[in-house]
């Protein structure tokens, strides 16, 4: 049963996965959102680091869904035609990480800019926003290169393509860290 299961799924033309770009988080599917993201965040780190988070630990609620951007959309009114346009955007699933709930509660409203520091001090996944994470960490870029991650870079402000470029990133994540192992 193994084997044929195995030839069927190699054999079959349709994606093995799909993560839709556009996926973004609302008032119905924050768990479905954290755990993707959990998962992600635990297949890179288990990877890029060494020093594993383990997935249950990433969905208790020790650790909480960070947006990229704030609340605040003045901040952001010149990149968005609308605040509704803002509110979509910034729910994006490249728009979002998972940290620690106290880090994420200590960092308010701040903008993107002012929280790189205290990702770099997280998971990899979150980490690969900030230049600093990739100082002195070879496991980290060796990582991203086996795995072709172009898109995994640091982003020192992040605007719409930066947030396209994210996402993009989670497709080929999700891609990688939910394929079969044949």
């Amino acid at each position: 049963l193994n084997t044929l299961l195995e030839e069927k799924i190699k054999s079959d033309k349709a994606p093995l996965f799909s993560l839709d770009s556009d996926l973004r988080l609302h008032g119905q599917n924050r768990p479905t959102i954290k755990r993707l993201l959990a998962r992600m965040t635990e297949w890179v780190q288990s990877r890029a680091e060494g020093d594993p988070i383990s997935f249950n630990q990433l969905v208790r609620n020790s650790y909480h869904i960070e947006h990229l951007w704030g609340v605040d959309v003045e901040t952001h009114r010149a990149l968005f035609e609308n605040d509704s346009e803002y509110q979509r955007e910034r729910h994006r699933i490249g728009a979002l990480v998972l940290i620690k709930s106290a880090t994420n509660e200590s960092l308010g409203g701040r903008a993107y800019e002012d929280k790189l520091d205290a990702y770099s001090r997280e998971n990899r996944l979150a980490g690969s926003l900030s230049p600093s994470t990739y100082l002195n960490n070879p496991r980290l870029r060796n990582f991203i290169s086996e795995n072709n991650l172009e898109y995994m870079v640091s982003m020192e402000s992040f605007g719409k393509e930066e947030l396209e470029k994210r996402t993009s990133l989670y497709v080929q994540i999700a891609k990688l860290c939910w394929a079969p192992d044949f």
